[in-house]
C-alpha cells in the first residue's frame, strides 16, 4: 500500500512510476512489423495504472486543489484492486441472492488489508474513505444475474456503507461513521468514477441519489423477502438508508485529472491509453481479464 509520508525531497516534477513505464514499453517496441511490441500495450496502457499514478499524484499533493475528495488527509493508505465485503452475502449454499466480495479499482483511508491479499477493513476510527471506479472505453455495469438493476455504482456505495457501519459504534450508541467531522462541513466519503470525456457509454445524469437510493432499496427489498435462507444479522439492513447521504458521488474525467496533476509524462501515457485501450475494447479484448461492455454481472 502506499501511505503519504512527510519526506523532505519536495514533490517530483514527473511520476517515476509513469517515467518507467513509458520505458519499458520503449523497449519492448523490437520487431519491425506488426505487432511493434513484443508484449500486449494493455498490460501497461489501462485504467488500472492510470489510477494509480493519479493516487501517487494525489498523495503527493499534485492537483490536490482540483476535486471535492482533495487534498487527501495525512496518515491514509491507497491500494488498488481492492475488495469491499458485501451485506448481501450468501446465507445458505443454495442462495440465489447472495454475493461475493466486490471489486474496486481504488480505495484510500484508514483501513486495513485482512483475510486476504486484498480484502479491505476500515479501521475503527476511519475517518476518510475515497473508493474510486476507473474506466476507459467500458460502461459501468448495469447489475448482477438475479438483480438486474443492482448496478455498479449501486453494489459500491452498499459495500461502503456496510464497511463503514462494521467500523463503526456497537448498536444501542450513537453512530460514528467515517463521514462525521467538524458540525458544518462537508462528508469525508467519496465515490468516484473516472472516465474519458468522451466515453458515451457512462452518464452521469443517470447516477442520482434518488435514483441510488432506489436501486439499493430494490436490492434490500429482494434480499430479505427470500427469507428461506435466514434472517441477516448485519446492521446495514436497519441503518443503510441514515449512511447514504454521507456518500458524495463524483464523476471525474481523465483529461480534467491529466490537465489538475500537469505532468506531461502523464498526459502522453492517458493518450497510450485512449489509443490502445479504444482498440482492445472495440473488438471485446481487455488484457486484465475484466469485463468489457457495460453489462450484467453474475452474481459470485
Amino acid at each position: 500500500m502506499l501511505r503519504l509520508i512527510p519526506t523532505d525531497k519536495g514533490i517530483a516534477s514527473e511520476d517515476t512510476v509513469i517515467a518507467e513505464l513509458l520505458r519499458i514499453y520503449e523497449e519492448g517496441r523490437v520487431n519491425p512489423g506488426s505487432p511493434g511490441c513484443m508484449f500486449a500495450e494493455t498490460l501497461i496502457f489501462n485504467e488500472g495504472w492510470m489510477l494509480r499514478a493519479a493516487m501517487k499524484a494525489w498523495l503527493e499533493g499534485r492537483g490536490s486543489a482540483a476535486f471535492p475528495f482533495l487534498p487527501f488527509p495525512s496518515g491514509v493508505v491507497a491500494y488498488s484492486e481492492g475488495q469491499l465485503r458485501t451485506p448481501f452475502r450468501k446465507r445458505a449454499r443454495a442462495d440465489p441472492l447472495g454475493e461475493g466480495r466486490t471489486h474496486v479499482d481504488g480505495i484510500v483511508g484508514q483501513f486495513t488489508i485482512h483475510g486476504s491479499r486484498s480484502g479491505v477493513v476500515l479501521d475503527p476510527g476511519c475517518r476518510y474513505l475515497a473508493v474510486f471506479e476507473a474506466k476507459m472505453y467500458s460502461g459501468l455495469s448495469r447489475g448482477v444475474t438475479n438483480a438486474p438493476g443492482y448496478d455498479q455504482v449501486a453494489r459500491t456505495a452498499a459495500c461502503m456503507i456496510h464497511g463503514m457501519l462494521e467500523a463503526g459504534t456497537v448498536p444501542g450508541q450513537s453512530l460514528a461513521f467515517p463521514g462525521d467531522s467538524v458540525e458544518g462541513q462537508s462528508p469525508t466519503t467519496y465515490l468516484v468514477v473516472l472516465y474519458p470525456e468522451d466515453n458515451e457509454r457512462i452518464v452521469p445524469a443517470l447516477y442520482t441519489r434518488d435514483r441510488l437510493h432506489e436501486r439499493i432499496a430494490a436490492r434490500v427489498v429482494g434480499y430479505l423477502a427470500a427469507v428461506e435462507y435466514g434472517t441477516p444479522e448485519a446492521r446495514f439492513f436497519s441503518q443503510w438508508e441514515a449512511v447514504l447521504p454521507r456518500i458524495e458521488l463524483a464523476f471525474v474525467t481523465w483529461e480534467q485529472v491529466v490537465a489538475a496533476v500537469g505532468d506531461p509524462a502523464l498526459g502522453r501515457f492517458y493518450g497510450l491509453c485512449r489509443r490502445f485501450m479504444g482498440v482492445a475494447e472495440r473488438v471485446g479484448q481487455h488484457a486484465c481479464g475484466r469485463r468489457v461492455r457495460g453489462g450484467q454481472d453474475r452474481v459470485r
